[in-house]
């Protein structure tokens, strides 16, 4: 007889059972392969599920398989037979990701009005800021993997990989280095916050003024 003890807490198995176990971490699961794998489920079950919808349940499942299937059950519940992105967002709270690359696209211009108004928006649209924050922030960690590398995997349908490509290019890639960690900086102020709303909005109004500060210290290094 085999006992398999499958568990996401190892942590709080007793030492006395953990010395006794044959022990196997299984890693995060890419979110283009869960997306894949959404996307046969879908089909299976005769349910329309859009790519970017797809992309979008995969990296909310951060890695999980099951979490995956059970927000495409989640989901498929509320859409019937057809699951879009708005599906996806008006459940489970996730913006599009047209909305994160407008975001980006503000943020990157110093455009702080048009950041703070994209913010807004979504809030009256009934979706989460703080998980438009935790998926911006995955858009940023792709703008920087597509500038290594164009064709690499994503967390995104492919039909804004162009737009992703030309942006990490043209910012490139140690600014967008720089922009990610001043990103995650902020996170911590967005989680130990009394109102993460409001903390959503101050750190996106601190990233906008990035290109400012950018061009400050060129000043001040004799560059410009």
């Amino acid at each position: 007889v085999v006992f398999i003890l499958a568990s996401t807490e190892k942590e709080k198995f007793p030492a006395t059972i953990l010395s006794r176990c044959q022990q196997i971490d299984f890693r995060p699961i890419p979110v283009d392969l869960i997306a894949r794998h959404l996307g046969k489920v879908a089909e299976a079950e005769s349910l329309a599920l859009s790519e970017a919808a797809a992309q979008q349940l995969a990296r909310a499942a951060a890695g999980s398989l099951r979490d995956g299937l059970s927000l495409l059950d989640r989901v498929r519940a509320f859409g019937g037979g057809s699951v879009d992105e708005d599906t996806v967002g008006e459940v489970l709270g996730l913006p599009p990701t047209e909305v994160l690359v407008g975001l980006w696209e503000h943020l990157a211009a110093g455009d702080v009005e048009g950041a703070l108004a994209a913010v807004r928006r979504e809030e009256r649209a009934g979706r989460d800021p703080v998980a438009l924050y935790e998926q911006f922030l995955q858009l940023l960690s792709t703008l920087l993997l597509l500038g290594s590398d164009s064709n690499g995997p994503m967390p995104f349908a492919e039909v804004y990989r162009p737009t992703l490509c030309r942006s990490a290019e043209r910012i490139g890639t140690p600014l967008v280095l720089r922009f990610l960690a001043l990103a995650l900086e902020q996170r911590s102020l967005i989680t130990e916050a009394a109102d993460p709303g409001l903390a959503v909005i101050v750190a996106l109004g601190r990233l906008a003024l990035w290109p400012r500060l950018q061009r400050a210290e060129e000043l001040l290094a004799g560059s410009v």
